[in-house]
């Protein structure tokens, strides 16, 4: 299905995250696997075969709640990023119990896929560093491990027995956005905003990728991103205060089939947790690339990779819903920066926000990603890149993301 502009129409997320259910025990005892094999191809940055990480980050998620008892809610996961997922595979997730408690309760998850025989010459880097790192295996073991991660659940405790609270600290209470970012925000609503690129920074926006998008991209499936134009607020930051300073504001919003928004389970855990997997899914959207914007080497091919990536979500779990009673999607905020990193290494934080009608918007995540940042000694400008390209010749534009 086409959309009015010629791109591939966005695949819903409930879609996007569906399972197949491979190994189910009845009963989830700590020496039992869950195991679930993913049917939808996850979507590839750029123009590579390396799948998007936040698609198999928001589907372990996903897998590891289907196997936990009514009324258990996503509360926080961290994962860490092996090996280089391939869009074109399906991946294995193999789920663990390691607690069941009254409150919460704890799962493992390993994800895993199939190995290649040989790598061609078309054959993608992360498909022929799986094979490097796996020659020898059996055919029995021709599984190879490319993320792993701790999901924790938590249902709602009494609220005769606890006092409850709620708080956010001064400086980010109801109207942060409005009062800091007011300059880049008013006057335009999140769907004036420009869609995100499939990869934040110049060498893709106008660089030696810039006529390809429309040819030959998959729209963004599952979450619909908007980023927000920062150039007005950024343009005062001046070295060294520019990577402190440095903000990237997205809003984005659940892409839902207009009869259903879950996996064929009407309950409201699982619905809450769909959502809360879409939460998980867009904090992972571009998120490098505000590093490399913020130090300055938008314009160069960065070698980035996540390492691992925590997300925490606070309050209430029904603010995690992503739809009004009408069953509209409705839109939410990811507030990002930088503030640490060294060693080839940066680190990535945000805060998801929920944005509401009366002003008093509400933080309903917190999140930070560890990755690799490698700068080449050797540093290219667009145009440098753009005339290797023409040496090169044209590229082969078969396949679709």
């Amino acid at each position: 299905m086409s959309s009015s502009s010629g791109l591939t129409a966005p695949l819903p997320f409930y879609k996007l995250m569906a399972l197949e259910a491979t190994e189910l025990p009845r009963k989830m005892r700590s020496d039992a696997l869950a195991t679930f094999k993913s049917n939808a191809r996850a979507w590839a940055p750029g123009l590579g075969s390396t799948a998007f990480g936040g698609h198999v980050y928001a589907q372990a998620a996903w897998a590891a709640s289907k196997t936990v008892v009514e009324g258990m809610i996503i509360h926080n996961m961290t994962g860490f990023f092996i090996l280089p997922g391939r869009a074109e595979v399906p991946f294995i997730y193999k789920v663990r119990r390691v607690r069941d408690g009254g409150i919460y309760c704890l799962r493992a998850v390993e994800v895993y896929q199939t190995l290649v025989e040989e790598p061609s010459e078309s054959t993608s880097n992360a498909t022929k560093q799986q094979t490097i790192l796996t020659e020898g295996l059996t055919e029995a073991e021709d599984m190879a491990p490319c993320f792993t991660a701790t999901v924790s659940f938590k249902r709602r405790e009494d609220p005769g027995r606890y006092t409850h609270f709620r708080y956010q600290t001064p400086r980010v209470s109801a109207g942060h956005l409005r009062k800091t970012y007011g300059k880049v925000l008013s006057g335009r609503r999140p769907e004036d905003q420009p869609m995100a690129p499939g990869a934040d920074a110049i060498w893709w926006t106008r660089g030696i990728e810039e006529d390809l998008w429309e040819e030959t991209g998959q729209r963004f499936p599952g979450v619909e991103v908007r980023k927000v134009d920062m150039g007005s607020f950024t343009a005062g930051f001046d070295p060294p205060d520019r990577v402190g300073g440095w903000r990237q504001l997205s809003f984005y919003r659940l892409i839902k089939d207009d009869a259903v928004d879950f996996d064929g389970d009407d309950n409201r855990t699982s619905t809450l947790n769909l959502y809360a997997c879409a939460h998980l899914y867009a904090s992972d959207r571009n998120s490098l690339f505000l590093i490399t914007n913020a130090l300055n080497f938008a314009d160069q091919l960065v070698a980035m990779s996540s390492l691992s990536h925590t997300v925490i979500f606070h309050g209430d779990p029904a603010a995690l819903s992503m739809c009004d009673h009408q069953g509209r999607p409705i839109w939410f905020l990811q507030e990002a920066w930088t503030a640490n990193g060294g060693l080839n290494r940066g680190c990535h934080e945000s805060r998801l926000w929920r944005c509401n009608d009366d002003g008093q918007d509400e933080i309903i995540a917190t999140t930070k990603q560890d990755a690799v940042i490698r700068v080449p000694a050797d540093l290219l400008s667009v145009e440098e890149l753009a005339q290797r390209r023409k040496k090169m010749g044209p590229r082969s534009r078969k396949g679709k993301l």
